[in-house]
C-alpha cells in the first residue's frame, strides 16, 4: 500500500518543487532588481549632496538640517534594501563649500 501512496504523492511532490523553485528565482530577480535601484538612488543622492553642500554650505543650521535629513533617508532605505556601497559617499564634518561661488 505505501508503493501505491508514494506514487500518487510523486506529481504533488514534483508541482511542490517546481512552485518553490519558481518563486526563489522571483525572489533573486527581485532582489536583484532592487540593488539597481538602490544604487541609482544612491547616485542620485549624492549627486544632491553636491548640489547641496555647494549652495548652503556656508549655513551651519542648513547644512545640519540637510545631514539629518540625508542620514534618515539613507537610514530607512538601509532597511529596505541592505546596505549601500558607501565608499563613495562625502564625509559629514565642515559645511563649507570647495568651489568658491559667484557673488
Amino acid at each position: 500500500m505505501q508503493g501505491v501512496a508514494a506514487k500518487n504523492d510523486a506529481p504533488q511532490y514534483e508541482d511542490t518543487l517546481q512552485a518553490t523553485s519558481a518563486g526563489r528565482r522571483e525572489h533573486v530577480g527581485a532582489r536583484a532588481d532592487l540593488k539597481v535601484v538602490a544604487a541609482d538612488i544612491s547616485k542620485q543622492l549624492r549627486l544632491l549632496d553636491k548640489v547641496v553642500r555647494y549652495r548652503f554650505g556656508d549655513s551651519a543650521e542648513l547644512m545640519g538640517a540637510w545631514e539629518s535629513a540625508r542620514n534618515a533617508s539613507l537610514r530607512s532605505a538601509r532597511r529596505v534594501a541592505g546596505p549601500f556601497n558607501t565608499t563613495n559617499e562625502p564625509q559629514s564634518g565642515a559645511g563649507g563649500c570647495e568651489t568658491p561661488r559667484a557673488a
